[in-house]
């Protein structure tokens, strides 16, 4: 793909793809699955692409060079910009075949460790077993299955949202979500074991355990355990708030939940209480949530072009103290004054940035952060 990298500010990226991934209709109202995930401790990425899903490496490089790459590959590499620093960003991409066999259109996309996993409209998964290399930057798919719902009836094609819970090997679980449908559906590898009936649309899942779903069912949200046949398997249902849940992202004990109200909050999937929130993150409803691995910075991203970072809980009760643990926090991640446009400023919001159109997909790993936008703008936050 023949673009340049812009630099707009020390840790922030952007690099044009040669091809614009664009948003489907919002026919769940603005329910949208997140058709952009990444493996932990790699620079690489994948997105989703109508009925492809697309493997996207970034480089950094300090000298111009292109990526080598066999005729089998087929990588489209660009040459690498550089920055006036003499650090630049170049972005190659390719399809996975093994995972471009839906006949409709992708909406989600998801990756852990040793896996990788896609759904359409209709509730299809098709999930790639990642062959475990010595080599980070090269990513190869071992074996790959699909997945189909027990029924179609009822319901017709829209938001289809996946989970992978965080074991590894080939006894993992997976779960599909449908929001018309009205249903979750959770696998064992290649079998179904499970089906839960949701009152309302799902609009988010997550796994907080091994054998536990926790699924947004409007203002509110469920957790499911897969071994209960009491209740259909729902053990305990919380409200949230006014708003619709639009997001939800589990790490260890703790569940964040975000959406229309734009309150981003914190709960102990233990003890079933509210740990902490976030009031006005955004300018607009919150359509993805995700916890930083300190588990005290939370990153958020909107409906529109808006991405960001703040604190939550005991971090922010301590912050009017000149050594609170949010004054700590800041300086360590010595956060960059952006320039993109996200100038509102809180006690909790510790930066942010815009895109130059709507998020199609944003993914967290460790130390990076990736956006894709629906003109086919790629950004790349360096966190640390």
């Amino acid at each position: 793909m023949a673009s340049s990298a812009v630099k707009t500010n020390p840790q922030l990226w952007r690099e044009k793809l040669e091809t614009p991934i664009l948003s489907p209709p919002l026919r769940s109202g603005w329910i949208n699955g997140n058709r952009l995930a990444s493996l932990a401790n790699q620079n690489i990425f994948f997105a989703a692409e109508g009925h492809s899903v697309i493997e996207i490496k970034a480089v950094w490089s300090s000298k111009r060079q292109r990526l080598e790459s066999s005729a089998s590959e087929a990588l489209d590499a660009s040459e690498d910009f550089i920055a006036p620093n003499g650090i630049g960003l170049s972005v190659h991409s390719r399809v996975i075949p093994e995972l471009s066999t839906l006949r409709s259109d992708i909406v989600t996309v998801a990756a852990q460790p040793g896996r990788l996993a896609c759904s359409d409209s209709f509730g299809n998964v098709v999930v790639g077993l990642l062959e475990s290399s010595s080599d980070s930057s090269q990513v190869k798919i071992q074996s790959s299955y699909a997945l189909r719902p027990s029924r179609f009836e009822y319901g017709e094609p829209g938001y289809s949202g996946i989970a992978l819970d965080k074991r590894t090997g080939s006894v993992s679980m997976i779960a599909c979500a449908r929001y018309f449908f009205k249903d979750v559906s959770a696998y064992d590898r290649d079998i179904s074991v499970r089906t839960f009936h949701i009152g309302a649309g799902p609009t988010a899942i997550s796994f907080v355990d091994d054998q536990r779903l926790a699924i947004a069912e409007g203002y509110g949200f469920g957790l499911w355990d897969l071994r209960m046949a009491e209740a259909g398997g729902c053990t305990v249902r919380k409200p949230v708030g006014p708003g619709r849940i639009y997001s939800m992202h589990s790490l260890d004990h703790l569940l964040a939940v975000g959406g229309t109200d734009r309150v981003v909050r914190v709960f102990d999937v233990r003890m079933h209480r509210i740990l902490g929130q976030w009031s006005n993150s955004l300018k607009y409803a919150c359509r993805w949530v995700s916890l930083h691995s300190d588990q005290r910075t939370c990153f958020v991203a909107g409906v529109d072009n808006e991405i960001a970072a703040g604190t939550w809980g005991e971090a922010h009760r301590n912050s009017r103290k000149k050594t609170g643990a949010a004054a700590e926090l800041r300086d360590q991640l010595k956060a960059p004054q952006m320039v993109s446009g996200a100038l509102a400023r809180s006690p909790r919001r510790l930066y942010g940035f815009r895109g130059d159109s709507p998020w199609v997909g944003v993914s967290l790993s460790m130390e990076t952060l990736a956006a894709m936008s629906s003109n086919g703008a790629f950004y790349v936050l360096k966190i640390s």
